[in-house]
């Protein structure tokens, strides 16, 4: 028979197999989660050297072993303020329409944000730059995230507002120019998300 090594029980055990913590009780053998159970049915995994360790109302969850977490941005994706639709555009044209069709629904957005935006399910088009953004958003700033995260496209009053130009000193990353060597819209990297996080502290 193998008993575990360590119960640990409490009111709030969170598996993510719903939506909230639940009363419950996780056994341990060694360094593997064994079972998995109500508060009070792991009796039979109890031995004469098993540890129960009953935690109240404290919180007992999986530990998050990723170290490249992105919990702000997760944070952000999944609020009212970002249209995360985009990823299921199909063209650059596809995705401003999606942009006008958000905006029209949250009139009162100093600036829109969008994330998700891929040209690999745009037939595998060339990067967009601001002009497209431009037409549909003349007078509004307009930030979008690319799915990979490492790449922004902004329009040309979002640039503006950054207070971005072709004479931008960056430490990280490009800020990609026209033929006329222009910003055309595009950041990549920490340029990118410096303006990114710049957009975010100013004033509504």
């Amino acid at each position: 028979m193998t008993y575990a090594d360590i119960i640990l029980k409490s009111d709030a055990v969170f598996t993510g197999l719903s939506d909230v913590p639940t009363p419950g009780a996780v056994a341990v053998k060694g360094n593997r989660i064994i079972e998995v159970a109500g508060k009070d049915e792991l009796d039979h995994l109890i031995g004469s050297d098993t540890r129960i360790c009953d935690f109240g109302q404290k919180l007992i969850l999986p530990g998050f072993m990723d170290a490249h977490v992105h919990f702000f941005m997760g944070a952000f994706a999944a609020s009212e303020h970002m249209n995360t639709e985009i990823s299921e555009s199909e063209s650059e044209e596809d995705c401003v329409r999606m942009m006008v069709d958000y905006t029209k629904k949250h009139p009162d957005l100093p600036r829109v944000c969008g994330m998700g935006w891929f040209p690999a399910n745009w037939k595998d088009a060339p990067l967009p730059t601001k002009e497209s953004l431009d037409v549909a958003f003349p007078n509004k700033p307009v930030y979008l995230i690319c799915a990979d995260a490492h790449t922004v496209w902004l329009n040309s009053k979002a640039l503006e507002e950054c207070g971005i130009t072709a004479d931008t000193e960056i430490e990280c990353g490009e800020i990609c120019l026209d033929s006329q060597g222009n910003p055309n819209g595009i950041l990549k990297e920490m340029a990118g998300f410096v303006a990114f996080a710049k957009m975010m502290i100013l004033p509504t």
